[in-house]
């Protein structure tokens, strides 16, 4: 089934003066679920509504009519919005045609081809393992989310520097360092990857044709901003463990030019736990760790994790400590499972 084309400004205008949806109904209704969209990721048409409710009778606002509310799905399905409206049995095998049951869903989590919905169905497993995550204010900017440890991380990568003689273009292939000297925030970046699909044809309908959008969309900007936005999409899907992404992302700053010393390592792997501890996640239905970790009971205790398989290889190998990763889960409130403390199979 094919998502509806966007409909020119005069024919949505008309279709909200049909609908008979104010300009204030328009703007919460626009705000709602924008909002809503960028928290979660994927939610239901429902649960914003009833989120809403929630808020409403703490906070004494206007009362929703939910009638225009369904309507407005209709609409905002033909609008270019930074998420989509789908249908419920677009996306997973249920026949309801309820619009209640409409997903919102970000735009950068649609792929192209037969497993266009993989990001969405990874969303949609993981965060239904928690109870949503309520704001006190809900219609709090999204920027307001935004950590003190995201931004010391950010100023931290802005100000590495790519100071390596030669880096790898490819397997056994290595030319010099096109931007030594310079700062990540000086200069964008293309790895050996992006580099062959550029050069490869792509069938515009399959899932290669959206890794290839995206990869221009993280070269049109700097490094530095590049390495925190494929973090932030690989904490918000879920797919890999944060530990085994930090090992991905040291071959990342290595092919920018960055020298891995032990002090970047230290500092690096202190900074992005931090930011993860602190960061609010669609696969986590809104929350951060270190959020959720502060809402349970005592008597639960804190939440536990382990180290991956990639996280273990570079501890024997030297790259990590042991201690100090311990050190830094436990600094976040978080208890490392014994075989990953003591380095126990």
């Amino acid at each position: 089934m094919v998502y509806p084309k966007p409909l020119s400004e005069k024919s949505l205008k008309k279709k909200y003066l049909e609908a008979e949806i104010s300009d204030e109904e328009q703007v919460l209704f626009h705000q709602l679920f924008d909002i809503c969209a960028a928290l979660y990721g994927l939610i239901t048409v429902q649960e914003a509504y009833d989120l809403y409710e929630g808020y409403r009778k703490k906070n004494n606002h206007q009362k929703i009519n939910k009638a225009k509310l369904l309507a407005f799905t209709d609409i905002a399905r033909r609008e270019e919005l930074p998420y989509y409206v789908y249908e419920m049995k677009e996306v997973f095998d249920e026949e309801t045609e309820k619009k209640e049951d409409r997903l919102l869903i970000r735009r950068e989590l649609v792929t192209n081809g037969m497993n266009r919905f993989h990001n969405v169905y990874s969303i949609s497993e993981k965060g239904s393992q928690y109870p949503p995550y309520v704001p006190e204010d809900l219609f709090a900017p999204i920027e307001d989310y935004t950590s003190f440890a995201e931004i010391k991380l950010q100023s931290y990568l802005d100000n590495l520097v790519s100071d390596a003689k030669e880096i790898k273009i490819a397997y056994n292939k290595t030319i010099p360092n096109p931007n030594r000297g310079k700062k990540l925030r000086r200069f964008s970046f293309e790895n050996s990857f992006e580099r062959y699909i550029s050069e490869k044809g792509v069938n515009p309908h399959d899932q290669m044709s959206y890794v290839r959008k995206r990869s221009e969309y993280l070269k049109s900007i700097p490094a530095s901003e590049r390495v925190m936005e494929e973090l932030k999409f690989t904490e918000n899907t879920g797919f890999i463990s944060i530990t085994d992404y930090l090992s991905m992302m040291f071959d990342n700053l290595e092919e920018m030019g960055v020298r891995i010393t032990d002090s970047v390592t230290s500092r690096l792997i202190k900074l992005v736990m931090d930011f993860h501890n602190n960061f609010h996640s669609w696969s986590m239905n809104g929350w951060s760790p270190a959020e959720l970790t502060r809402s349970m009971p005592k008597s639960k205790g804190p939440a536990q994790i382990s180290f991956g398989p990639n996280i273990e290889k570079m501890i024997a190998n030297g790259e990590y400590d042991r201690k100090e990763l311990v050190e830094v889960a436990e600094k976040a409130g978080l208890r490392v499972e014994p075989n990953s403390r003591n380095g126990k199979s």
